[in-house]
C-alpha cells in the first residue's frame, strides 16, 4: 500500500474518506473528523479482530453532527443581525467599535439617575422624610460634581422631612393666629392702636413710625393667602417678645422649606442639563 492509496476498511475495500474530507474543507470539518474517527476505529477493530462485523458511523450521530453545525450557522446569522443593531449607538468618529457598549451603558446610568432624581424631587415636595431617596440619587450620581452641593444641602433636611407650604400656613391660622391675637389682647392697646393695627397697615412706616406688632401679623396672613411664603416670613422675623418667642419654631420650619425648595429647583436644573448631555 502506497501514500497515495486510499486506506483499507475493515472488509479490505478502498476507503473514499479521504476523498470526502478533502472535499469538504479538510480537518477543520467537525463531521469529516468524526468519520475519520470512527473510520480508524473499525479498522483497528478488523485487525485485531479478523472475523468482526465491519462498524459504520451510527446514522444518529451523523444527524445530530449536522444539527449542531445548521445551529452554529444560525448562531452566527443572529450574531450578524445584532451587530446590525447596534450600528446606529457606535459613534463614527471612534476609533473602535469597542466604545459603543460604554457609552450605551453610561446613557443608561444617566436615565437611571434622572429617575430617582425625579421620584426625589416628589418627596422633597412632601412633609415625609426622603433619606432614602437622597442616598440613592447619591450613589447613582457619585461621579457627577454638580449634584454635591445640592445634596448636601438637602441632607440637612432628609432625616425628618419639612412641612409644606399648605401646612405652614394652615398651622399659622389654626394654632399660632389665635395664642398671637390672645397675647395682644392681654397687652390691652387702646383702640386706637387696635384700629391702626388691622385695618391702618397700608399707612404702616409713614412719619418714621414702626409697623405695629398687629399690623406685621396681618401682613403675613395676608402673604400666605397669596402663597408668599417668603414674604411671611420677612413680617413675622420683626415681631418682639413675647410673639417672637411664639413664632420662633414656626419661622424655623417656614425658612427650612423655602431652602428646600430652592435645593429642588436647581436639582430639577441639573437632571434636566444631564438628560441634554446625554442626548
Amino acid at each position: 500500500m502506497t501514500m497515495d492509496s486510499p486506506p483499507l476498511d475493515a472488509t479490505g475495500a478502498r476507503s473514499s474518506f479521504s476523498a470526502e474530507t478533502a472535499g469538504v474543507g479538510g480537518w477543520r470539518n467537525p463531521l469529516a473528523w468524526f468519520s475519520l474517527v470512527l473510520a480508524v476505529a473499525a479498522l483497528a477493530l478488523a485487525l485485531r479482530h479478523p472475523g468482526a462485523r465491519t462498524l459504520s458511523p451510527p446514522a444518529q450521530v451523523l444527524q445530530r453532527l449536522e444539527a449542531v453545525e445548521a445551529e452554529g450557522q444560525a448562531m452566527a446569522a443572529e450574531l450578524a443581525r445584532l451587530e446590525r443593531l447596534m450600528a446606529p449607538f457606535v459613534d463614527p468618529q471612534a476609533e473602535t467599535a469597542g466604545t459603543a457598549l460604554p457609552r450605551l451603558v453610561a446613557r443608561m446610568q444617566i436615565h437611571r439617575l434622572v429617575l430617582a432624581g425625579m421620584q426625589l424631587g416628589l418627596e422633597i415636595r412632601t412633609h415625609q422624610p426622603f433619606q432614602r431617596k437622597l442616598e440613592l440619587v447619591r450613589r447613582l450620581g457619585r461621579e457627577v460634581p454638580q449634584l454635591r452641593p445640592i445634596l448636601d444641602h438637602l441632607e440637612r433636611h432628609a432625616a425628618t422631612g419639612v412641612a409644606t407650604a399648605t401646612e405652614l400656613r394652615d398651622a399659622f391660622g389654626v394654632i399660632l393666629l389665635p395664642k398671637l391675637q390672645a397675647l395682644e389682647e392681654a397687652a390691652e392697646p387702646s383702640w386706637t392702636e387696635k384700629a391702626r393695627g388691622w385695618w391702618g397697615s397700608d399707612r404702616d412706616g409713614e412719619a418714621g413710625e414702626p409697623p405695629s406688632s398687629q399690623s406685621r401679623i396681618k401682613a403675613a396672613m395676608d402673604r400666605l393667602g397669596g402663597d408668599d411664603l417668603r414674604g411671611a416670613i420677612e413680617h413675622l422675623a420683626h415681631l418682639e417678645n413675647p410673639q417672637a418667642a411664639l413664632v420662633a419654631r414656626w419661622l424655623t420650619e417656614a425658612q427650612a422649606r423655602l431652602e428646600v425648595d430652592a435645593a429642588h429647583d436647581a436639582l430639577t436644573a441639573t437632571l434636566a442639563w444631564l438628560l441634554d448631555q446625554a442626548g
